[in-house]
C-alpha cells in the first residue's frame, strides 16, 4: 500500500512537470518565410510589425548559400555571410558552439547550410539584412529544395504550417 502510494505520487509529480507550459519546447519559425515576407512587404508599417514580431525569436533557415566564411581573429570561431535564396536577404552570424564548429569545418564558400538562431536584427536596407545570434548549425544543406518534394513540415515536425 505504502509503495503504491509513493509510486502514484511520483507519477503525478512527473506528470505535472511534463505538462506545465514552462517545460514546453519553443516553436521554431521558418526564417526563409520571414525573409520572404519582409522583402515583399509593401509598407514600412508592415516591415516594422515583422521586425517587432521576429525580435529575439528562434528561426530555422535552410538553403543559406555561403558567400563569405572568415575566421574571427584570435579565436577558433567563424563569421559567416550567407544569402537566403527566396528573398536574396543577407543573413550574417558567428559560429561559436562546439558541435557547430565541427560541422562548418567542411562547409566552403558557394555551399549551403541550415541553421537555427535568434533574430537580433532585421533590417530594411536593400538587400534585406538579418543578423542571428546565437546560432546552431544543423547540417550542410542543398542550395535549393527538391522541386515539389520538400516542405518545411516534412523536415521539422515543429514547424508552423
Amino acid at each position: 500500500m505504502n509503495r503504491t502510494l509513493c509510486v502514484s505520487a511520483l507519477v503525478a509529480a512527473v506528470g505535472i512537470v511534463v505538462v506545465t507550459p514552462d517545460c514546453q519546447a519553443l516553436p521554431v519559425n521558418s526564417g526563409n518565410e520571414l525573409a520572404s515576407h519582409y522583402q515583399r512587404a509593401k509598407t514600412q508599417a508592415k516591415r516594422d510589425e515583422l521586425q517587432k514580431e521576429s525580435a529575439d525569436k528562434l528561426y530555422f533557415f535552410r538553403y543559406l548559400k555561403v558567400t563569405k566564411k572568415e575566421p574571427i581573429e584570435g579565436t577558433k570561431y567563424f563569421r559567416f555571410e550567407t544569402v537566403e535564396p527566396s528573398s536574396d536577404a543577407v543573413v550574417t552570424f558567428e559560429v561559436k558552439k562546439k558541435e557547430s564548429l565541427k560541422l562548418v569545418e567542411n562547409i566552403q564558400e558557394g555551399e549551403a547550410m541550415a541553421v537555427t538562431g535568434n533574430v537580433r536584427l532585421l533590417g530594411s536596407s536593400n538587400p534585406v539584412k538579418i543578423k542571428l545570434d546565437p546560432v546552431v548549425v544543423r547540417y550542410k544543406d542543398h542550395l535549393a529544395p527538391k522541386a515539389g518534394r520538400e516542405l518545411m513540415s516534412e523536415v521539422d515536425p515543429n514547424a508552423k504550417k
